[in-house]
């Protein structure tokens, strides 16, 4: 192999990369745009699912949230039998804690709102939980599949928050 050969090699070898990373680069916030709509990605028997991850790792972190290791095992378990049963034992808790501030009331947008105006809520809270709220009818009444991990992650948030909203009540009154 001479000279010549050895170059053209390396730049046969290098080129559709360099390819790639210059029309990444160039349409990179078109590409950002169609990725952040991707919900979920399968690859083989490998599926991940990104959109629960960012709406559940937002809330975390609009809540300040530190997930109890023992509450995340007990919806861990609780997944692996049925998630459907997550995702209500963790919304009928929170609505019967919402309640004691709002009353019956069964429509969540109201609920929110009603938690917002009194000060349990923050604007950015809010906006988290009516995301993952959207998930439960998702779950619920679409059937979406999601894995029991991420179900049990979701519970584990969604009861934190309703533990939080419980403080904060306390604290209120």
């Amino acid at each position: 192999m001479n000279c010549f050969e050895f170059w053209a090699s390396i730049i046969n070898s290098i080129s559709w990369p360099l390819v790639v990373l210059i029309i990444s680069i160039i349409f990179r916030k078109p590409l950002i745009g169609i990725l952040s709509n991707i919900r979920k990605l399968r690859v083989g028997n490998s599926e991940v699912e990104f959109e629960v991850g960012r709406t559940v790792s937002e809330a975390k972190e609009n809540f300040a949230l530190k997930i109890d290791k023992e509450l995340a095992e007990f919806y861990d378990n609780l997944a692996g039998i049925s998630p459907r049963a997550v995702v209500l034992v963790v919304w009928d808790e929170f609505q019967r804690t919402a309640q004691k501030v709002v009353g019956s009331t069964v429509d969540y947008s109201i609920v929110f709102d009603e938690l917002q105006s009194q000060g349990l809520l923050k604007e950015t809270e809010a906006n988290s939980l009516k995301r993952l709220r959207e998930f439960k009818y998702r779950l619920l009444d679409q059937g979406e599949n999601l894995s029991e991990a991420k179900i049990a992650e979701y519970g584990s948030v969604i009861r934190e928050i309703t533990n939080n909203l419980e403080s904060r009540i306390k604290r209120k009154d």
